[in-house]
């Protein structure tokens, strides 16, 4: 047989499996012979003697095909498929350690990420793997991963998903929004935007508009269309922040400038000073221009920062001018929805955005138009991704995190019968999700 190591592949003849306890590495105290379980009694007394009853409660015998879902380097998509109490967690857990150990030096905990079905879950996780010699992965609830890039808005929760009564035209659009057809849509009218129709703010200065929404829309689209949506904004970005800094000079002659130079304490000029005095000055024309630039430079840090984090991209009414123009890039009609009842939700929709709500419906699809808009391609440091609980999580959701993290193999583990959320639906999320990845690398496990 022939199996892997850190140092590569290797071949043996295996005529016997057995397992040792060793006590601080020198005495033998146990010894297991192994042929139709792998790590049963080593776990539980190994992992059993100085754990708690966390630990315990996952060290249950591993079976054959449990061993496969533990080692398994190939599948770029692994699906585990299996009901509460089949070992789905145990096997999991194992997978991830032996992931570490496997590529020990090539791969750290940080290029693993789980995504827990709530917080209680990420706590256990978070002291199991230390006790299994292992540093913790990154770990996140979706909805903590949604949230984190949300701050300014109040994103639907899990109790307020529980609670929503939903009218039977919210139903069907929600089921659309969280379509893999609503996700093609949306990289449909991202791909639209790099000809027209990108939504922009203004960035403003001392209560006046220093650069107007429509100047950057005019520098955003002076570039040839070939461009991507990433090449595009980076060079606006250059273009605004050369023209900032050709507006210093003549900034230094406002008369909000020369009051703040003549204004100056102390302090204040001692401060300048120590930013960068070029020895005596010559006169004072010279002092002041000093401290003019200073100041002006010191006051435009605010634009310079609105520019480099993209703060006149208006996101919030592009979001909403893609949901206006949902029908022209998907047949609403094939989810039960008029156009006339589509523009109803819309107004619906824009009531609540008004107070910076956003259900979970919404906060994927909103994320990911953000995303385009700016060229993200995701974290390509990411080596694993685990999901449980996957039969919660919608098309739209799955598709998006394949994009965010577009060099992971995915582990997900779930039972599609004992959907909370997405219903009738989950049972055909396996035919969604094995779209997303090459069929030849993909592995479902019961």
């Amino acid at each position: 047989m022939t199996y892997q190591t850190p140092d590569g592949p290797q071949s043996v003849e295996l005529s016997l499996k057995r397992q040792f306890v060793i006590k601080d590495g020198v005495q033998i105290e146990t010894m297991f012979d192994t042929a139709e379980t792998i790590g049963d009694q080593m776990l539980l007394e190994v992992l059993g003697e100085k754990s708690d009853t966390q630990m315990k409660s996952i060290v249950t015998t591993i079976q054959r095909e449990q061993n496969q879902i533990i080692r398994d380097t190939t599948a770029d998509l692994l699906f585990v498929q299996g009901a509460a109490g089949s070992g789905k967690t145990s096997a999991v857990l194992q997978r991830v350690a032996y992931l570490l150990y496997r590529y020990r030096g090539n791969l750290t905990s940080s290029q693993v990420i789980m995504f827990s079905p709530n917080q209680l879950f990420s706590d256990y996780i978070g002291n199991v793997l230390p006790e299994m010699g292992e540093q913790n992965m990154v770990q996140f609830t979706y909805y903590q991963y949604v949230t984190r890039r949300t701050p300014g808005l109040k994103v639907q929760n899990l109790f307020q998903q529980f609670e929503a009564n939903q009218t039977p035209l919210q139903a069907k659009v929600a089921a659309l929004k969280e379509s893999d057809a609503f996700f093609h849509a949306t990289e449909a009218y991202a791909e639209h935007l790099r000809s027209a129709g990108v939504r922009f703010k203004d960035i403003r200065f001392r209560d006046g508009v220093f650069f107007s929404r429509k100047k950057i829309a005019e520098i955003f689209y002076s570039y040839n269309q070939n461009y991507n949506m990433n090449n595009r904004l980076q060079a606006t970005k250059e273009r605004l922040t050369s023209m900032l800094n050709r507006r210093v000079g003549s900034e230094t002659r406002a008369k909000w400038v020369r009051e703040a130079v003549e204004n100056l304490s102390e302090e204040e000029i001692r401060d300048l000073q120590s930013q960068g005095q070029p020895g005596e000055f010559k006169d004072s024309d010279s002092e002041f221009q000093f401290y003019a630039r200073h100041i002006v430079t010191n006051a435009f840090e605010d634009i310079d920062a609105a520019i480099i984090r993209n703060r006149f991209l208006n996101v919030r009414a592009q979001y909403v001018a893609f949901l206006r123009a949902v029908p022209e890039f998907l047949d609403v009609t094939k989810f039960g929805i008029t156009v006339d009842e589509w523009a109803q939700s819309v107004e619906e929709f824009v009531d609540q955005f008004r107070e910076r709500q956003l259900t979970m419906a919404d906060a994927t699809p909103y994320l990911h138009l953000y995303d385009l808009m700016i060229g993200r391609h995701g974290d390509r440091k990411m080596r694993f991704v685990f999901i449980d609980e996957i039969q919660d999580y919608t098309p739209y959701q799955l598709a998006y995190l394949q994009k965010s993290f577009p060099r992971a193999k995915f582990t997900l583990l779930g039972d599609l019968n004992q959907a909370i959320f997405t219903g009738s639906s989950a049972r055909n999320l396996m035919g969604s999700v094995t779209k997303m990845f090459d069929p030849d690398k993909t592995r479902v496990c019961s």
